[in-house]
C-alpha cells in the first residue's frame, strides 16, 4: 500500500472513528487484514502462535479459501476510505495533490524485483508451431519440469490448448492425483522404489500419449536413462526431447489403481527403512541422529530409489518452502527418520490408510495402542487426523541398548494424504484400539474428510 496510503487511512480513522459509518469501515478493514494473515502467525520463519483466522478453518466451504485473498476486500475498503478522505478532509488542495501523487508513486510496481517479472523460456517446439508436426490435436502429454518448477501451463496456453496435460499447477492437487507415489517425485526429490514401474502405472492410468522433457531441465539425462528401455528412440527438436511409449507397453501396466501403487511402494520402502535403522543401530550409532540425509549419505537405502528434481529453482532456493534438507531434517524425501519427541525414535513413510493397511496389519500384533493427533507433528490444516500404531519389530533388538521402542504412526489429512512413522516410549503395552472404529477395521470414509 505504501506509507502515503497508510497516512491517508490513519487521518481518516482519526477524524471519523466515532462516527458509525467510519467505525464500520475501519473495524472491517482491521478484521479483514488480520484474517488475511491466515490461521497462524509466522515471523522470521518461526511459528509464533494461532490467529483468529484459525476459526475460519472450521467453517464449511470457507475453509478452502486462501487467506491472502481476503485482501481483495481490504483494498475495496481502502478505496472507499481514500475517496472519502479526499472528499471530506479539510486539508489544503496542495496537500491533497501531494498525497495523491505519493499514493500513485508508491503504488508503482518494482520492476527490479524477481517476483514482479519472470523469464519466458518457451521452447521453439511450442513457440514456432513445431508441435503440430509431432503431436495430434488433444493428445495427452506429461511435460517436465512439472508443476510450478517450469512454465508448462504457459506453453500449453501459447499453443491455444492444442494438447492436454497430465498435471499442472493451480494450487492443491486433486485427491486422486496426489495419491500416486510418482507424483511426489515429479515435484521434489523423493524415495520411490521401482520408479520405472511406478511411472508407467501412472502414465497408463492417465492415458499419457507422450512425455516432453525441456532441454532446460537439469535432470533430462535421468529421464533419458529412465525411459530408454520403454520408449521408442526419442526425438530432439526445438529445445525439447519427445518420448513416445508404445501403447502395447503402456497396456502391460494398466488396471492398477493409485492405492495399489501406493501399497507396493510404501510396503517396500517401510521395510527398507526399518532395515536401515537396524543397520545404523547395529553399528553402535545413536539412532536419534539418523535422518533421511544421513541415511542417503551412508547409502542405507538404494540410491536409485531417490528420484525427482536434483535442484530447486532459484526463486524457491533459500525460502521457507525450499525442500532441500539439512543433516538435522527428519522429514525429507517423502520419509521420516530420526528423533520424534524428546525420547522417541521414528521411522515413517507417506500413504493413505488403504495403502498402509498391509503394513499396519504386519505389525498389529505388537501394537501398543492407536490414537489421534500425534503430539509435536500436527499440521496447521483443518480436520487433520492422526492414527498411531505403537509397535515392536525386529529392530527392537538392536535398539534395546538405547532403551528405545518403535512406533508406527499413521496420519491422515483431509485430502486423504497419510503420514506414518515409527517411534516409541517406554510405555506399558495395551490392546490396540481405534476411536470410532474397531482396531481391525478401516476408518469410516467420512472420518478423515
Amino acid at each position: 500500500m505504501g506509507p502515503a496510503l497508510l497516512a491517508v487511512i490513519a487521518a481518516y480513522a482519526r477524524r471519523h472513528w466515532r462516527q458509525p459509518f467510519g467505525k464500520l469501515l475501519i473495524d472491517s478493514l482491521i478484521i479483514i487484514c488480520v484474517l488475511s494473515l491466515g490461521p497462524f502467525l509466522h515471523f522470521g520463519g518461526h511459528l509464533l502462535g494461532p490467529l483468529p483466522g484459525k476459526l475460519l478453518a472450521a467453517l464449511p466451504a470457507i475453509e478452502k479459501a486462501l487467506p491472502v485473498r481476503f485482501m481483495m476486500y481490504a483494498f475495496l475498503l481502502i478505496a472507499i476510505i481514500t475517496s472519502l478522505w479526499f472528499t471530506t478532509s479539510t486539508a489544503s488542495n496542495p496537500m491533497k495533490y501531494t498525497a495523491a501523487a505519493l499514493i500513485v508513486l508508491f503504488s508503482l510496481p518494482n520492476f527490479g524485483s524477481r517476483y514482479g517479472a519472470s523469464k519466458v523460456d518457451t521452447p521453439a517446439f511450442f513457440l514456432r508451431g513445431l508441435y503440430r508436426q509431432y503431436l495430434a490435436p488433444d493428445e495427452n502429454l506429461l511435460v517436465v519440469p512439472h508443476f510450478i518448477l517450469d512454465n508448462s501451463m504457459l506453453w500449453q496456453a501459447q499453443t491455444d490448448m492444442y494438447f492436454r496435460m497430465a498435471g499442472g499447477w493451480i494450487g492443491p492437487l486433486p485427491d486422486e492425483y496426489q495419491l500416486w507415489p510418482i507424483v511426489n517425485a515429479l515435484g521434489e526429490a523423493a524415495y520411490v522404489p521401482d520408479v520405472r514401474t511406478q511411472l508407467m502405472c501412472f502414465l497408463s492410468s492417465h492415458d499419457v500419449d507422450a512425455i516432453v522433457v525441456s532441454d532446460n531441465d537439469p535432470d533430462r539425462a535421468s529421464w533419458r536413462s529412465l525411459l530408454a528401455p520403454l520408449a521408442v528412440p526419442p526425438v530432439e527438436i526445438g529445445g525439447v526431447t519427445l518420448y513416445r511409449i508404445p501403447p502395447e507397453t503402456l497396456a502391460r501396466y494398466g488396471g492398477r489403481s493409485a492405492v495399489e501403487a501406493q501399497t507396493r511402494a510404501d510396503t517396500t520402502l517401510f521395510n527398507a527403512l526399518l532395515a536401515a535403522a537396524w543397520k545404523y543401530a547395529a553399528e553402535g550409532k545413536d539412532p536419534s541422529k539418523l535422518t533421511p540425509l544421513r541415511a542417503k549419505n551412508l547409502n542405507l537405502l538404494p540410491a536409485d530409489w531417490l528420484t525427482g528434481p536434483s535442484s530447486v529453482p532459484g526463486w524457491l532456493a533459500g525460502t521457507e518452502f525450499d525442500p532441500t534438507p539439512s543433516l538435522e531434517t527428519r522429514l525429507a524425501y517423502g520419509v521420516f527418520l530420526g528423533r520424534a519427541g524428546k525420547t522417541y525414535f521414528g521411522v515413517g513413510v507417506m500413504g493413505t490408510y488403504d495403502a498402509l493397511k498391509p503394513v499396519i496389519d504386519d505389525y498389529r500384533r505388537d501394537a501398543y495402542k492407536i490414537f489421534f493427533q500425534l503430539p509435536g507433528y500436527s499440521v496447521p490444516r483443518p480436520k487433520t487426523k492422526v492414527v498411531d500404531f505403537s509397535l515392536w519389530s525386529s529392530i527392537q533388538t538392536a535398539l534395546r541398548a538405547q532403551k528405545r521402542r518403535l512406533r508406527l504412526h499413521y496420519r491422515e489429512y483431509h485430502a486423504s494424504l497419510a503420514f506414518p512413522r515409527l517411534q516409541g516410549p517406554e510405555a506399558e503395552r495395551v490392546t490396540p484400539s481405534m476411536p470410532h472404529a474397531a482396531a481391525d477395521e478401516p476408518p469410516a470414509q467420512n472420518q478423515y474428510r
